[in-house]
């Protein structure tokens, strides 16, 4: 009877063991997955004479962060998108990811510019929708 029991608990043991570490994989793979949508930019660009109006959301790691855009030329056909975040100083806040919105107009006046963007120096993936009509 001992020698049931000493196997049963050894099986549990290795059970709970192989469980737990399909539980750090596969969660390790989810926060990765939810981490790279957080850095996924999407914007609606409104074309109107001779200047994009881009517009959209960036998440920012806390509610205490900033927000500030601004743009630069790469050549004729690209332009730099950068946006900076800064923390608030002194003021307490929730650790998790927060959206802020964002408006700038590119002064470029073929519809055939490529919009690439950076968020703190690091690239991210930016997609641009183009919107007929005009802005409202």
């Amino acid at each position: 009877m001992g020698a049931v029991l000493l196997r049963l608990l050894w099986m549990s043991v290795i059970s709970s063991a192989i469980a737990y570490g399909v539980f750090l994989m596969a969660g390790s793979a989810i926060q990765a997955k939810a981490d790279a949508e957080l850095k996924r930019i999407v914007a609606r660009d409104i074309i109107d004479r001779g200047a994009h109006h881009i517009s959209g959301m960036v998440f920012v790691p806390t509610g205490c962060h900033e927000l500030s855009v601004r743009t630069e030329e790469r050549n004729d056909k690209v332009q730099h998108i950068a946006f900076s975040t800064w923390e608030t100083p002194y003021v307490e806040c929730v650790r998790e990811p927060v959206p802020r919105a964002f408006s700038i107009v590119v002064f470029e006046s073929t519809a055939d510019v490529e919009f690439i963007a950076t968020v703190d120096g690091e690239p991210v993936s930016f997609v641009v929708i183009p919107v007929s009509g005009k802005r409202i």
